[in-house]
């Protein structure tokens, strides 16, 4: 690596062709494109059918076509490090696809949404190569789980449902005196709970200390 005037260069030179030497010299420049996430809301937004996710838009390049989508209303299941099984962590999801122009590298995605997740706040809870990014927001009494995928044809932006203690779990607790709770995760293997089970943990304490019956 050559290194003038604070800019970085990467060079390869081959000297196995005949006859003679090939040199290849890769500048390290800043990404063309960025991302600037709004932090969720105290109070979850209304996700419209259709539309981008509030706190979680596409990055803008031209020529980027929105795709399809929809909400699932199965049961929100992520793959966690170190885990044999995928976790349930919400009881449905949204889906957004997108399908930005041929040119638009993987290895940029996946770097310009991981720099914005984490000056967001998110937690970036997975990561595989430039393919998958699994992303945990749990502060302001949010808990948002997202899976983002990138494919040979574009990629998706899938969002779990967040139930609310308000409007789920305490009627649910009242009509038949249990719960299931879902998002409570632990170490592999362990009984010590990982800190993205807090916001759910919360919940539930809010919920009891408001509860009279």
């Amino acid at each position: 690596m050559l290194r003038l005037a604070r800019q970085c260069f990467w060079s390869n030179v081959d000297l196995t062709g005949a006859p003679g030497v090939e040199v290849n010299v890769v500048e390290v420049a800043p990404m063309p494109h960025s991302l600037t996430l709004l932090q969720p809301a105290a109070k979850p937004e209304k996700i419209l059918p259709g539309r981008d996710f509030p706190f979680l838009p596409p990055i803008t390049v031209n020529g980027t076509k929105p795709g399809g989508g929809g909400h699932d209303g199965s049961a929100f299941s992520v793959s966690l490090p170190g885990q044999d099984q995928p976790e349930i962590v919400a009881p449905g999801s949204t889906t957004r696809s997108y399908h930005p122009p041929a040119n638009f590298s993987a290895l940029e995605w996946a770097h310009v949404f991981a720099e914005a997740l984490a000056k967001a706040g998110w937690t970036i809870v997975n990561a595989i190569r430039s393919e998958v990014i699994l992303a945990h927001y749990g502060k302001n009494g949010r808990n948002i789980w997202a899976y983002l995928h990138m494919n040979g044809d574009g990629y998706t932006i899938t969002v779990g449902d967040e139930p609310s203690a308000g409007d789920g779990l305490q009627t649910e607790l009242a009509k038949r005196c249990h719960v299931a709770l879902r998002g409570i995760l632990f170490d592999f293997n362990k009984s010590t709970l990982k800190p993205e089970s807090d916001p759910v943990l919360e919940q539930v304490r809010a919920m009891m200390g408001t509860d009279t019956l």
